[in-house]
């Protein structure tokens, strides 16, 4: 009897053994290309595409900067948003925007630029109608086809008063951020969801006016802006950058597994030589 125990459980370990060597040792080179590899990503915020493209083009200024007060008040509540997947070789699938601010709520989005393949699916709001379905986060899947390294996806977001004052044009440098405010804390929130795991969820900075360059902090966040003035009047329009790196760790590292099949094995031969004892 104790000897068909120990034989189911010599039978039972090396099973387990090849499970494991299998998962995490013969898994794909794209898999374990990920393991310690930079995952990130970087918003483009401005009310221009264009600008959002190149921010140093004269040529691209000219054209943002050429339009009237009332055509620059329109442009501020739907801003462009463009998101370029920065990772080195995870794919991007998800993202996300809290807005928290309860003023404020996403009302319609409309597609301005993707690859070739790529149509994201938009959980919240869940309609591209102006005045129908709104929400405090905004939410996309890329669950038909990811974004790649370096790809980038850019989206009209219209921006509206929760109060239903619809006279009054929101402007997403008082919405997503506080633009004169001294704390990141009540901004709205970022997150990115990769193949390789989600980063943590990271505030957008306070941007000022001004064209200057936020270092990376301990959160593997930073940020930059660059501002010029209007053809109109001396009031200055720009675009906002937000980046935000970490490690995908999704993926189990391959010695891991290898060790612990060793060790199985291992366990194995000390059981058949109890036995022949």
């Amino acid at each position: 009897m104790r000897q068909m125990k120990q034989q189911n459980v010599i039978r039972w370990a090396r099973m387990l053994c090849v499970w494991v060597l299998m998962a995490c040792g013969v898994s794909s080179p794209q898999a374990h290309a990920q393991l310690g590899a930079e995952v990130g990503y970087r918003v483009g915020i401005a009310s221009d595409l264009q600008i959002l493209r190149d921010p140093d083009s004269r040529l691209a200024r000219m054209s943002a900067t050429w339009k009237t007060p009332s055509e620059i008040s329109l442009a501020r509540s739907t801003p462009i948003v463009r998101i370029t997947n920065t990772s080195q070789t995870a794919t991007l699938t998800g993202f996300s925007i809290d807005i928290n601010d309860p003023m404020f709520v996403f009302d319609a989005i409309k597609v301005a630029e993707a690859p070739a393949g790529v149509s994201p699916s938009f959980l919240s709001p869940t309609d591209m109608m102006n005045n129908q379905n709104m929400s405090p986060t905004l939410r996309l899947s890329f669950g038909n086809r990811p974004l790649l390294p370096n790809e980038s996806f850019a989206f009209w977001l219209d921006l509206e008063r929760s109060n239903g004052a619809r006279g009054l044009n929101a402007d997403f440098r008082n919405c997503l951020w506080d633009q004169f405010g001294n704390s990141r804390l009540d901004n709205a929130t970022l997150q990115a969801t990769f193949n390789a795991g989600a980063l943590n969820p990271a505030p957008l900075f306070d941007y000022r006016m001004l064209n200057e360059t936020i270092p990376r902090g301990a959160d593997g966040t930073s940020g930059q802006s660059v501002v010029f003035p209007l053809m109109h009047s001396a009031e200055l329009m720009g675009a906002f950058f937000f980046n935000q790196v970490g490690v995908g760790l999704a993926v189990p590292e391959p010695s891991t597994g290898i060790l612990l099949g060793l060790g199985l094995l291992a366990g194995q031969r000390q059981l058949r030589k109890r036995r022949s004892v």
